[in-house]
């Protein structure tokens, strides 16, 4: 078992560079959370359970090597976390290939730059 299941009725959560790993699935349990701070821990994957907290709870997952949702999505708050799980959910994956087109006159250096990325 987990603090979630010992302490439901918990309004703030501050597990801070404590070594945490996972999320519990059932954090959305928790629903007078007004405060989830798991900062510079070793958190890969947010569930989207989180989205079930309250709205008004602030997440804090800084400096984390997250990976699902990416911490850009986290930032973006609630609606561009529960946007991202409705792509996944429609089959849509994370990609990290970038397509790009260089323009410029002769001479310009386009080719050179585009042998060193």
């Amino acid at each position: 078992k987990s603090v979630i299941d010992y302490c439901p009725s918990i309004d703030t959560l501050f597990a801070s560079g404590v070594g945490i790993t996972t999320v519990p699935a059932n954090i959305g349990t928790l629903q007078k959370l007004k405060l989830l701070d798991l900062d510079r821990n070793n958190i890969t994957v947010v569930p989207r359970s989180i989205l079930d907290l309250p709205t008004e709870c602030k997440l804090d997952f800084t400096d984390n090597p997250l990976q699902e949702p990416p911490e850009s999505v986290i930032e973006d708050g609630r609606d561009a976390m529960i946007a991202y799980y409705e792509d996944l959910e429609k089959g849509a994956r994370v990609s990290n290939k970038l397509k790009f087109v260089l323009f410029g006159t002769g001479e310009a250096g386009k080719t050179t730059i585009a042998n060193i990325l």
